[in-house]
This record gives structure tokens, sequence and C-alpha cells, in this order.
């Protein structure tokens, strides 16, 4: 991700962002030996520094990237960290050669630009939660729901609702082509609660199963994690974070850590064969040469997001701030942030 340099060199080009006063230069080098196209990569920009300078507005509003011209402007999306060391930042950047490096530009300066932040416009599937659930189709009963909590990164989450005996959840209308791989990214928490029997799971699903009035997502799991709070169903044991689940209760994982109870970075890398890596803030937990119920008749398949709650959101809250999907590679590229450069 870099280390910036605070050196300002003056320059005078016309690749320049009317409007703005400074940039740096982004160089992303690509590492898989693929060419790269539309693919969303992770930039980390100190902001504090150029907010107490007064070069950036304080909400981080006026960021802006460019592709390599100076002018073309790039979908983005500010994930977190807005006057931090560690603002993280994707960018949607249109080809990276294969094993070459590419330059693009982040601007800043404008006191009067507003925020152009765009997930939507930025990933393959975006849901922050902030304007319902038209991206999802509901089963299961009491049905899942958004609501607002300061824990949220723009105030509003998602719960699975879910009853006592099957889950509850949602599934993406939008069906996502696996053949080629994919990177599932979300921020989620489960609290433990006394005396309760809860879960949330995000899963890549083959379908849907009706039980009644519930949805019983259980043989149709083709790779995804569960975060379990106490007393789980059918499994007499909790507190854990099941990678590779194969069941809505968490049931046949592969691999398990203990469940915090703390908001995590949660990310799914599945190379369109049999490998799937599982990633907490970052960190790879687990890999899996393996995938459930394989092999599947449809490349397209949606998301899964789900849960059971016996008790309701306001007794024992599952929290999903976000989810996310993009583009898959092998090897990330590498980020390099450059000097800034002055107007």
């Amino acid at each position: 991700m870099g280390n910036s340099s605070l050196r300002t060199v003056t320059i005078s080009t016309t690749g320049w962002l009317s409007g703005w006063s400074y940039r740096k230069y982004i160089n992303i080098t690509e590492q898989s030996g693929n060419n790269l196209s539309n693919y969303q990569v992770l930039i980390t920009l100190d902001t504090t520094t150029l907010i107490s300078q007064g070069k950036m507005r304080s909400d981080c509003g006026d960021i802006r990237f460019t592709d390599s011209d100076g002018n073309t402007l790039l979908n983005y999306w500010l994930e977190s960290g807005c006057n931090t060391a560690n603002t993280r930042l994707w960018v949607k950047v249109p080809s990276i050669p294969a094993s070459s490096t590419k330059t693009i530009y982040v601007y800043y300066g404008n006191s009067s630009a507003t925020s152009a932040s765009n997930g939507n416009a930025t990933f393959i599937l975006f849901d922050d939660f902030d304007t319902g659930l038209g991206k999802w189709y509901n089963f299961g009963s009491p049905s899942p729901f958004t609501f607002q909590n300061a824990d949220f990164h723009d105030g509003w989450g998602y719960d699975s609702g879910g009853d006592s005996v099957y889950a509850s959840g949602s599934y993406s209308t939008l069906l996502i082509n696996v053949s080629q791989g994919i990177t599932i990214e979300s921020r989620q928490k489960q609290p433990i609660c006394s005396n309760d029997d809860r879960w949330a799971f995000l899963f890549v699903g083959l379908g849907s199963q009706q039980s009644g009035y519930r949805e019983d997502t259980g043989g149709l799991v083709h790779f995804g994690y569960n975060i379990r709070g106490s007393n789980v169903h059918n499994s007499g044991t909790g507190n854990d974070i099941v990678y590779h689940s194969d069941y809505y209760d968490g049931g046949g994982g592969a691999f398990s850590e203990v469940n915090d109870q703390q908001f995590h970075r949660f990310t799914i890398k599945y190379d369109g064969g049999v490998k799937v890596e599982y990633y907490r803030d970052g960190v790879l937990k687990y890999t899996s040469t393996s995938i459930y119920n394989a092999p599947r008749t449809n490349d397209s398949l949606p998301i899964v997001l789900g849960g059971r709650s016996l008790s309701w959101h306001g007794e024992c809250p599952n929290y999903l701030d976000y989810v996310l999907v993009r583009k898959f590679v092998s090897s990330e590229p590498t980020i390099s942030v450059g000097a800034e450069e002055r107007k």
C-alpha cells in the first residue's frame, strides 16, 4: 500500500483534473501475469496529514481518482478511515497490463467538492443496506430487515431475522458468475447472547429449499463461513467462527476460531475451481481445496446472507455492515503511492 512522501512538486501539465489543487500518482504493479480489466484495487492513503495541512476536506469529499491521462475519472468507494493514516479506498481500474505497472492519480484540494464515493459503480455487487433490501430476495420468517446503529460505517446495517428452528435470510437478485473466480468482502459481527441460539452466515449458494414457511439451507451451500453465538442448534457448541461451513448452523466446518464478538472484515477468495481462501482482517485463516456439493450444474450463483435469531435484534443483534463482490486474481497487484504534485 506504500508510504507517501510529504515532498511537493510544482508541475505544469494539461493532464490535470480541473478545479483540483493537488494530486499524487499511484503505481499499480500487476503480479499474476494476466491482463486485468475493470479490476478493483485497494488504496490506503494517509488523509490525516492532508486534512491537518488544509489540503483536503475534513470529510474526504474532494477525493477523486483518474486514469493515467490525469483527466478520466474512475469509480471508487471510500470504505473507512477518513481523517486517519490508513484511509481505505477501493478504485475500479479499467485496465492493468499483465506483469506491468499502471499509473493512476488521486486528486484532492477542492473545498467545494462533495463525495463521489459509489460502491454500486465500483463493484460487481455492493450493498451497505442504507436503502433497504431491494437487491435481495428474502426467505424465512420473521423476515430480514435493515436497521440503524452507530456501529455501522454509514449508520445502517442488516439483520437476518429468523425463528427458533430454521434459518432466515436473503439471497442476491443478481447471480454472480463464479467460473473465473470471485472475491467476497464483508464486515460483520455476531455478539454472544445468554441462553440464546444465534448465528450469522455468508455463503455462495446453489439454490433454496423451502420447509413450510421457513428456509433450510442445508445441502445447498457451495462455500462460505458462519459466525456463531452460544447454544448453537444441533451442534451443542458455539462462540466460534467456522470457516468453510457447509450448513446454516456451521456444521461441517473445516476450521474454527473463537468469536470475540467484535466487528471484523471477512474475505472469501475463490479461484473458480476447488480452492477457497478465508481471511479475517486481511490475515489468511484457512485454505480449502474442496467445495461442497460439487460439481455444480450452473456457474451463475447467488450470494446468501442469513442466520437464526431466537431473540429479536434488540436483545441479540446480528450485525452485517456491508457486503461486496469484486473480481478475483491469484496474486493481488502491489500498490505504491508517490509524491504530491501541486497545480
